[in-house]
């Protein structure tokens, strides 16, 4: 079965890698005061939110039950200080992640996780930020 811990990790490495953005990936939580420009304003970060995956031990339609299989979901959630760049922010992880190699499996958006239309603000927080979160899924075998 796939490492968790190694699949996270290849996809915090594409998630850095994305121009841009700086380097401002954050596992789970944002720990610290998000970065800002000489304006103030929020510069676009992304969080990644995910667990150890889970092994249905479904039928496949060849009828095998494979042991080893790994389905991996997760989240991005893609922040900017408008609309416009946490919506840039998003189309780039689209960008980064769709169709990713990881091992033996292939990053898609997940079938099951909610589709968020447009960013929405995060309240509470200075300075404002909006948030666009994207559900995705691994599966390797």
């Amino acid at each position: 079965m796939a490492d968790p811990v190694l699949l996270k990790q290849a996809v915090i490495d594409a998630l850095t890698a994305i121009p841009g953005l700086g380097g401002r990936v954050h596992d789970g939580a944002l720990t610290k005061a998000a970065a800002t420009d000489s304006a103030g304003y929020v510069l676009p970060y992304v969080v990644l939110f995910a667990g150890i995956g889970d092994n249905p031990q479904e039928t496949t339609a060849r009828g095998d039950t494979p042991t080893g299989a790994l389905v991996f979901d997760f989240q991005t959630t893609c922040v900017g200080p408008g609309t416009g760049q946490s919506a840039g922010v998003a189309r780039d992880v689209r960008t980064a992640l769709l169709n990713l190699r990881i091992g033996r499996g292939t990053v898609r958006k997940n079938p099951d996780g909610f589709d968020q239309p447009t960013p929405v603000r995060e309240e509470g927080v200075t300075p404002v930020r909006y948030m666009l979160p994207q559900q995705w899924r691994l599966i390797t075998n």
